[in-house]
């Protein structure tokens, strides 16, 4: 429907809108309040004579309505410009309509004093004229400003103006944009500085009591230098947050590209080097290599890691570099960092999404190799966690740099912010979090004699039980304690009986419940345990690529079976050794207990004294009697990396037999006929 944007549409608009029976609303009346307009002035200094004329003539009027004067002085114009015309080239020429050549508006026109006012032309034969700005408000239009002849801005009246909300003070002329983007001063980005900011201060502060105890275990197991570098990586990551908070300008969109860019190659970096020396160490056949395992070598090669991310993202900057740019909508606004050649910006942000996957496959395949290192150095499931966290994390904000987002801006910071601190704060606590809570435990736990665990349908105390000899059966140690498999994420603690079959060369684990038993049997010789995992009370046993950790109520008992332990092993594996078949169709050559003995302390790395060792019983350990050179160690037959207690020997001086320290009484020894008397 037609809609009048001059003043002929609405400059009646205020009696129409309150005549008698009209078809207007309230909203509608209401609607109009506030509606400026501007008209010329309609009463000049003539206007009281053309007044008692008029109501004269019309005596019912009470007032000229709209452009009743304008329409007198138009009249008055036309006049006056027939009789000039008339006047200066003859009457006939008017009646003829014969004017003289170049007759033209000018000849035609000439000012005058008229009813409404002043009446001037211009060269276009249009009337210069003073203007009123009239302002309806409650069904009044009052003049408000006044635009005089040859004024070049508006001149206020003494009525003010009143718009919309009853207000004189101007609204904004166009409706308020929907800000698309976070600003500080906003309550998103309030909230998402904050909790960035204290995520930092968390990092920085868990990092620091890492420095503290760097001299604990735990702490050195992990590479405390590397430890430090993740932390590093996880700052500048969620750092990169703070550059998409409020308008970003040409600096800040090229910064937080590179930012985000190598604060992730520093912490793959500095997991891959870790898992990469771990590797190494437990996978390595000749010690000599060590050597180029260093952190200044691992650290080179972290540099060299981040170095080609860098010169990708010096060449990206170099060629395509980002500006910010607005996206504005009809109802929003909003900041992007784009390039101004987006085939380029493609390219390289292509490359360096590949060569992040690269890094990040690599890392996955190092914490593959690493499964089987112990407890104390194994990371392999965390690294994994990680590895898979980043790639899921990378799955949603990936499309978000290739698909436009212009239309929901706001929820795309959001998405991506959130994605990003979750990504961070994951990363961090299964890779250097976690690592922070063993000494603090530790600390808390100092006090503490036993450590407590809930079992699945009983107390944490039901059925469990210490080292002892099964009846009958003097070779044979048993108990029951809590075991849960220690690589597995979501496994809980279950009671199981763990026995020791030192005859048979056996180590049994079967699971206890309310009506039955069932488990499983190793082999001695092929089963590996580290006596001083991260968790507290417990020995971990590692079989057929499981890793089964095994909690005690005292360190007594713990002792007890990390003394038992290595004997055992040891003697298995030299027996299946000696008493294999050396060719097939010969008999294989008897033993006795002695050559078994002889041969176990060549094993052992000592001369020949008199070999003795304990029965399976509680505090079993090994010991070497009479005269001899100076206590030492006996090597471990187990993995790389892992140190079982409570495993020496010892020679005696001149003054008599020695005995190992911690090492229970000499009533507890016997030969080694008491262990393997079917040998004998």
């Amino acid at each position: 429907m037609p809609c009048f944007i001059s003043p002929d549409g609405i400059s009646d608009l205020d009696d129409n809108l309150y005549a008698p029976g009209n078809k207007y609303s309230s909203t509608d009346r209401d609607n109009a309040n506030g509606v400026l307009f501007s008209f010329p002035v309609e009463r000049g200094p003539k206007f009281s004579s053309f007044w008692d004329k008029y109501h004269a003539k019309f005596p019912n009027q009470t007032e000229v309505g709209h452009y009743g004067t304008l329409f007198a002085d138009c009249y008055l114009a036309l006049a006056r410009g027939i009789l000039k015309v008339a006047g200066a080239q003859g009457a006939d020429v008017v009646t003829k309509r014969s004017y003289a050549a170049g007759t033209s508006l000018k000849d035609f026109l000439e000012p005058f004093d008229g009813v409404s006012g002043r009446v001037e032309f211009d060269s276009s034969g249009d009337r210069i004229a003073e203007m009123n700005m009239y302002n309806i408000y409650n069904g009044k239009a009052n003049a408000v400003y006044t635009f005089p002849l040859g004024a070049t801005t508006l001149t206020a009246t003494s009525t003010p103006v009143k718009f919309y909300s009853g207000s004189s003070t101007p609204p904004s002329d166009r409706p308020a944009y929907l800000i698309a983007y976070v600003t500080y001063t906003s309550v998103g980005g309030i909230v998402v500085a904050a909790v960035n900011g204290l995520l930092i201060l968390l990092v920085i502060a868990t990092t620091l009591y890492l420095f503290r105890e760097r001299n604990h275990a735990s702490v050195k197991q992990m590479s405390w230098p590397f430890l430090v570098q993740i932390s590093v990586g996880v700052v500048m990551t969620l750092g990169t947050i703070f550059l998409w908070i409020g308008v970003p300008t040409k600096f800040t969109c090229n910064l937080q590209s590179w930012l985000f860019g190598l604060s992730l190659e520093i912490t793959l970096s500095a997991v891959a080097a870790k898992a990469f020396r771990i590797w190494k160490v437990f996978d390595n056949k000749a010690l000599l290599r060590l050597r180029n395992l260093s952190n200044a070598r691992l650290f080179a090669g972290c540099g060299a890691i981040v170095g080609v991310q860098a010169l990708i993202q010096l060449i990206w900057t170099l060629l395509a570099p980002l500006e910010p740019q607005i996206v504005a909508s009809p109802s929003s606004i909003a900041y992007k960092c784009a390039s101004k050649d987006a085939t380029i910006d493609t390219v390289f942000r292509t490359i360096s999404i590949v060569y992040n996957t690269l890094l990040l496959a690599a890392v996955l395949f190092l914490a593959y190799k690493t499964r089987r290192a112990f407890s104390q150095y194994r990371e392999s499931k965390f690294i994994a966690y990680t590895t898979q966290n980043i790639f899921l994390c990378g799955i949603i904000v990936t499309p978000l740099l290739y698909v436009p987002t212009d239309s929901w801006a706001l929820g795309a910071f959001y998405v991506r912010t959130c994605i990003i601190m979750y990504s961070c704060v994951f990363s961090f606590g299964a890779l250097v979090g976690r690592i922070a809570l063993v000494p603090f435990l530790a600390h808390r736990k100092a006090a503490e004699t036993g450590v407590r665990m809930v079992f699945e349908g009983m107390s944490s105390t039901d059925g469990t039980s210490s080292a002892e000899q099964m009846v009958g059966k003097p070779t044979t140690l048993q108990g029951k304690y809590p075991v849960k498999i220690a690589n597995k994420l979501f496994e809980t603690w279950k009671l199981h009986r763990l026995t020791l079959f030192a005859l048979e060369g056996f180590l049994g684990l079967s699971r206890l419940t309310t009506s039955t038993e069932q488990g499983k049997l190793f082999k001695l010789r092929a089963v590996t345990f580290d006596p001083d995992p991260a968790t507290p009370l417990c020995l971990e046993l590692r079989a057929d690529s499981t890793s089964y950790l095994v909690q005690f109520s005292t360190d007594e008992d713990k002792q007890t079976w990390i003394r038992a332990l290595p004997l055992q092993r040891l003697l298995a594996r030299r027996r299946a050794i000696l008493l294999a078949p050396p060719a097939r169709c010969h008999p294989a050559p008897a033993i006795t207990a002695s050559q078994l003995m002889s041969q176990t302390s060549r094993l052992l790395g000592h001369t020949e004294h008199e070999m003795t060792l304990s029965a399976i019983a509680p505090g079993a350990a090994v010991g070497v009697g009479g005269g001899g050179p100076a206590s030492a160690a006996v090597p471990p037959v187990m993995s790389p990396g892992t140190t079982p207690a409570g495993m020496g020997a010892s020679a005696g001086g001149p003054n008599g037999p020695g005995q190992a320290t911690g090492h229970p009484s000499a009533g507890q020894w016997g030969k080694i006929g008491d262990i393997v008397p079917s040998l004998k």
